[in-house]
């Protein structure tokens, strides 16, 4: 019966292409692939969902950040719609405790959460999604503290002690600032004053108090006969110097009131200057954070007030902040808002929402760092709409989905185009209203990033647009004029994965897995994938499940069109007759195989019961004929690995009947 067909092959699977129609695609391109991954051999039923942890709360998540500690160790940081910040305890365990019971931060309900890992802490910043509505805080594994805190609102008072000692006469003025745990200096109080006789000790008195992450205070003065503007000094060390006592000017405490000083002018004013301190500015709300390790500062974006401004701390001091020239603007006055900082080989670049700019720092403040613009309409439409990899940078903005490694940016969501404006194709499908909640995560080990979106009138990430890059960063589509279709030539491979998902992160922690996992290396490194339903969820992606959650994943491919003209050496002309298809796959679903023609609905053509060890052919008769046939594979009842499709064909050809 089919000594006249020609057997047409799908060996290598390409990725989806939604910018041609079926009829101009060759059978190894995909104007449909849900749910499925790809690897250099085979198409395969996705990732399943397996329950790594969940909120307490059982709120939505709206923050998942990887705390990285100095001595390697990661932990998991859960941020949830009610405002409660969670840690994983112990690593590995899947339980969510209160990340600092009792502190006296209150995180903002309804806020989205980003983070950074630096000096062994986690920094954290609080918003709608694209605009700060909370102060940042930091976490040290322990505590919760503002990163800025206010300036004393009292003022302490000065006198001579009746002690002999060596504070020379003339006038002199004092000042208090408030130290944190991370040992940054807060703005100064307003300025205390009195009288040196001379030859005394001074006693300090009604000193304030701070807040619960104050550690210490430090007392800076003037030398004699100074005045309210200073300079002022500290004293740090204690030392006795040509027979002179000199004390230390910080009370390591936040309760003492009251201390007893000694010193001489020669080496006070040797000591710390407190210059800068009068500089130092609390930070606003903000949305976004980077530590930058080329410059040893944080960055800190998304202030609502000033939307083009990035806040830079002192280097080594992530507390310190100038209110003069500790920050660059990008942009400004252009009405776009800063949406991403990031570092990638040792530049320092900046995302817009339509923008990429290139930042280059010099030894001054960074107010004074040059500012070079790189490319229009390209950026980032959300702080978390970009993820640095190690050779790329991927970001995503209404325009597209973009690469960038140093160069020009790469436009590489094109095939995810609609044919036309009465056809949309996938990336006309994200809802860009909801364009803040957008996020990327690139998964290293296999060769894939993710991109969560919320598509249609969703209010949510609903569906996660993937792409692996196993087979390089190229379109993976080539047109042939001979046969006048596009076929798939190695390269990026796009899919759909309908998982509702408000942030992945690929996390180091220890898990315990089967007896034969399916990729040894989750047992220390996994990717977490944040529930978008107010379920408090967070998964892991599991390649031993196609479940999510317990559910059977629903997947689904369609192929392009089939034909067995350019086998044949002919032009593809009248239609051709699809007799017997053959199937070569393992697993343990029953898969649906129908036929669509000419653009057509669906028909039903049969299944075939899958083998989880063999993966012998299972063969159906097709017995459909037209212009452009393409096979559709579906199932939602168990894994499956697909190796290789054969179609045997042949022409008929006969005109189409609206012809005659």
């Amino acid at each position: 019966m089919l000594q006249s067909y020609t057997p047409v092959p799908l060996e290598h699977f390409g990725g989806l292409v939604t910018n041609w129609p079926a009829e101009m695609l060759d059978c190894d391109l995909m104007v449909e692939a849900t749910n499925v991954r790809y690897t250099q051999s085979a198409v395969s039923v996705r990732e399943g969902l397996t329950l790594a942890m969940a909120t307490p709360s059982g709120a939505a998540v709206r923050g998942l950040v990887d705390y990285v500690q100095l001595n390697g160790a990661e932990q998991p940081l859960v941020f949830d719609a009610d405002g409660n910040l969670y840690v994983e305890s112990a690593a590995g365990s899947g339980r969510l405790v209160s990340a600092a019971p009792g502190s006296p931060v209150v995180l903002p309900a309804s806020a989205w959460m980003n983070g950074a890992s630096a000096y062994n802490r986690a920094y954290l910043a609080f918003g709608s999604g694209l605009a700060g509505t909370a102060a940042p805080a930091v976490f040290d594994g322990t505590n919760l503290d503002p990163v800025t805190i206010a300036a004393p609102g009292t003022v302490a008072s000065g006198a001579d002690s009746a002690t002999a000692g060596n504070i020379a006469a003339g006038a002199r003025y004092g000042v208090v600032m408030f130290k944190n745990r991370e040992g940054s200096l807060s703005q100064p109080s307003l300025p205390f004053n009195w009288t040196a006789v001379g030859s005394k000790e001074a006693v300090i008195s009604s000193l304030p108090t701070g807040p619960q992450s104050c550690v210490a205070r430090v007392v800076a003065f003037t030398v004699a006969g100074g005045t309210s503007a200073g300079p002022y000094f500290y004293i740090e060390t204690p030392a006795t110097v040509n027979g002179v006592n000199e004390t230390v000017t910080v009370i390591d405490d936040n309760t003492t009131t009251s201390i007893t000083v000694n010193f001489d002018d020669d080496y006070l004013a040797a000591s710390n200057n407190a210059a800068d301190q009068f500089r130092a500015m609390q930070l606003p709300n903000v949305q976004g954070v980077l530590f930058s390790q080329t410059t040893q500062r944080l960055l800190w974006w998304g202030d609502p007030a000033q939307p083009s401004t990035v806040y830079c701390s002192e280097p080594g001091d992530a507390g310190l902040y100038l209110g003069d020239t500790g920050f660059f603007q990008v942009a400004e006055g252009s009405g776009l808002k800063v949406t991403a900082c990031f570092e990638f080989r040792n530049q320092l670049y900046v995302a817009l929402e339509r923008g990429l700019y290139l930042v280059t720092p010099n030894d001054g403040d960074p107010a004074t760092w040059s500012i070079t613009h790189i490319a229009h309409s390209v950026g980032a439409c959300s702080p978390r709409a970009l993820a640095v990899g190690t050779s790329f940078v991927f970001m995503v903005c209404p325009s597209g989905a973009y690469l960038f490694d140093g160069g020009a940016p790469q436009w590489i969501s094109e095939e995810l185009l609609g044919p036309s404006h009465l056809k949309p194709g996938a990336w006309d499908a994200i809802n860009w209203a909801q364009a803040a909640l957008i996020w990327c995560a690139i998964d290293h080990n296999n060769k894939t990033v993710r991109v969560g979106c919320p598509t249609g009138t969703s209010l949510l990430c609903d569906t996660i647009y993937k792409v692996s890059y196993m087979d390089g960063w190229e379109p993976s589509q080539r047109f042939s004029a001979f046969t006048a279709r596009y076929h798939y030539f190695p390269g990026r491979r796009w899919s759909l994965d309908t998982i509702a998902a408000s942030q992945a992160v690929a996390v180091r922690r220890p898990v315990t897995l089967g007896d034969f996992p399916a990729d040894r290396r989750q047992v220390n490194e996994q990717v977490l994938v944040a529930s978008a339903q107010p379920d408090g969820a967070i998964y892991r992606l599991d390649p031993d499940s196609a479940q999510d959650g317990g559910t059977a994943i629903a997947w689904a491919l369609t192929t392009g069109a089939f034909s067995a003209s350019e086998l044949l050496r002919r032009q593809r002309q009248g239609i051709e007759m699809a007799g017997l298809i053959q199937v070569r796959a393992t697993g343990t679903a029953t898969v649906s195989l129908e036929s669509i023609t000419d653009g057509g609905a669906a028909q039903s053509i049969g299944s075939v019961s899958l083998n989880r060890v063999s993966s012998a052919s299972h063969q159906t008769l097709a017995l459909v004929q037209g212009e452009a046939i393409s096979l559709r594979l579906n199932s939602s009842q168990g894994s499956m690995q697909l190796q290789s499709i054969y179609l045997f064909m042949k022409s008929t050809w006969a005109l189409r009947a609206n012809s005659l």
